[in-house]
């Protein structure tokens, strides 16, 4: 894919830029988009590593700021396309969970809690939706058919969330959370 383009900031023109600009630093990086996915969050190579894939190339015109969370869900969306899209897996229901402990030192840091709450969501609901997770992984960012399909997995994230919390869902988050689900338990099937 060529560099992202900034469509606006709408909501749906966030989604698209991020997807675009994703897409091209995983295309150019790969190795390295799989490697900084891997480190814990805590890792003090993890925060160089991502800025590192922060590559200029991938935007066309202009100047992109995001958190380091919307980077990695935008990585954890382009990798789920590039190495698993084609395989056309819609049950995750028997795939083994990934350990998200594993290289965290307790007691957990915030930044940690939050990446491995986010990825035990997803996974959560690609467990319940598989179909329809991989159906909205698919869909193009910000269209009509990713809001019916982000109005569709709602009821499964509600059901992930843990009693007595409350999340705003953005499509961005949705996206980033069941990529991030997704890829996990595939990774973990295949330790790849």
């Amino acid at each position: 894919r060529p560099a992202a383009q900034i469509r606006g900031t709408s909501p749906e023109a966030v989604s698209r830029t991020l997807a675009e600009f994703g897409t091209c630093v995983v295309r150019k990086y790969p190795e390295r988009a799989q490697v900084v996915t891997r480190l814990v969050v805590t890792d003090p190579e993890y925060s160089s590593r991502l800025k590192a894939l922060a590559d200029e190339d991938c935007l066309s015109t202009g100047e992109l700021s995001m958190s380091s969370s919307l980077l990695r869900g935008a990585l954890f969306v382009a990798l789920y396309e590039r190495l698993y899209s084609s395989q056309g897996r819609i049950d995750f229901s028997g795939l083994a969970s990934p350990d998200y402990l594993k290289g965290y030192t307790q007691p957990l840091a915030p930044e940690a809690v939050s990446v491995i709450a986010i990825a035990r969501l997803g996974e959560c609901v690609a467990r319940k939706e598989g179909a329809n997770s991989v159906q909205f992984l698919n869909s193009l960012p910000g269209s009509s058919s990713e809001e019916t399909l982000v109005r569709g997995l709602t009821p499964s994230f509600s059901a992930c969330i843990p009693a007595g919390q409350t999340l705003r869902l953005s499509r961005q988050f949705v996206r980033s959370a069941v990529a991030e689900g997704v890829v996990g338990l595939l990774r973990n099937e295949g330790q790849n």
